[in-house]
C-alpha cells in the first residue's frame, strides 16, 4: 500500500520538524505500532523466544519503532530496482533487532557476574587463597 502513496510519504514527512520526537503524521500509526509490538513482544517473551531483560524488555517496542521509522527513511530514498536495497535493509534489521532481543552470551556473562556478585566470599569458604 505505501509504495503506491510513496510521493505522499516522502512529502509528510519533510513537511514535519526534524527531531527525535515522532512526526505528528505518524502520531496515530505509532500508537497502533506500538500495540502491535507489544503484543509480538509479549508472545515473544511467554515463549521464551525472546530474552525477558529487566529494564530493556518495557523499550522493545521503542528499539521496533526506531527501526520502522529508519527503513521508511531508507525506503523513501532508495532508488534501486524495484527497491531491492530497501528489501535487503528490511531483512538485515530485522535480523539484527530480533538477535539482540534474544538471549545471547551477555545475558549469561550479566547473570554469572550477579552471581559472583552475590557469592563472591565463596573463595573464603572453600578455602581458596587466591
Amino acid at each position: 500500500m505505501l509504495k503506491s502513496s510513496r510521493s505522499f510519504a516522502d512529502y509528510s514527512l519533510k513537511k514535519q520538524p526534524k527531531g527525535l520526537t515522532t512526526p505528528r503524521v505518524f502520531e496515530k500509526l505509532k500508537e497502533i505500532f506500538d500495540n502491535f509490538a507489544e503484543e509480538i513482544i509479549k508472545e515473544g517473551i511467554d515463549s521464551a523466544e525472546l530474552s525477558d531483560r529487566k529494564f530493556f524488555s518495557k523499550r522493545y517496542k521503542d528499539a521496533l519503532w526506531v527501526q520502522f521509522v529508519f527503513v521508511l527513511n531508507f525506503w523513501i530514498h532508495d532508488n534501486s530496482t524495484g527497491f531491492e536495497k530497501s528489501d535487503e535493509a528490511i531483512e538485515k534489521g530485522v535480523n539484527v533487532t530480533f538477535d539482540l532481543f534474544q538471549r545471547s552470551p551477555i545475558d549469561n556473562l550479566l547473570e554469572y557476574g550477579k552471581f559472583l556478585a552475590k557469592n563472591g566470599g565463596m573463595k573464603e569458604k572453600m578455602g581458596f587463597g587466591f
